[in-house]
C-alpha cells in the first residue's frame, strides 16, 4: 500500500548537450523521476521500486525495455538533490533535443 500524502513534484526542461548533464536541486528527494525528450517523445523512467541501476525505457513506438545506463538521483556535495542524466541514445545523444523532467517525492 502506498500514499500520497505530502507527496511532491517537480518538473522543468533543459537543453540536451550529448555529456553528463545535471538537473541541481529539484527540492526534494526524488523517489521516481521521468525523463522525455519532446523532439522524438522517448522515456526514461527510474522509481525506487525498480532494481537499483535499472530504468525503464520507452521508444516513442511504444516498446518499452529494461535498461541500466540510465538516469539516476544525484546529491551534491552541499546535499541538494536532483538528478545526473548520462549520454543516453534517444534522450541525450545530441545537443539539438530539449528534454523535459518530471520528478517525485
Amino acid at each position: 500500500m502506498s500514499s500520497t500524502v505530502g507527496a511532491r513534484y517537480a518538473a522543468g526542461q533543459v537543453q540536451a548537450t550529448g555529456a553528463i548533464l545535471y538537473v541541481h536541486n529539484v527540492g526534494f528527494k526524488p523517489r521516481a523521476f521521468r525523463i522525455t525528450n519532446l523532439t522524438n517523445s522517448c522515456q526514461v523512467e527510474g522509481s525506487e521500486a525498480l532494481p537499483v541501476g535499472t530504468n525503464l525505457f520507452r521508444v516513442a513506438a511504444g516498446d518499452l525495455s529494461v535498461i541500466t545506463s540510465a538516469p539516476e538521483v544525484h546529491t551534491d556535495a552541499n546535499g541538494n538533490s536532483g538528478l545526473k542524466i548520462p549520454i543516453l541514445a534517444h534522450i541525450n545523444d545530441t545537443t539539438t533535443e530539449m528534454l523535459m523532467w518530471e520528478a517525485w517525492g
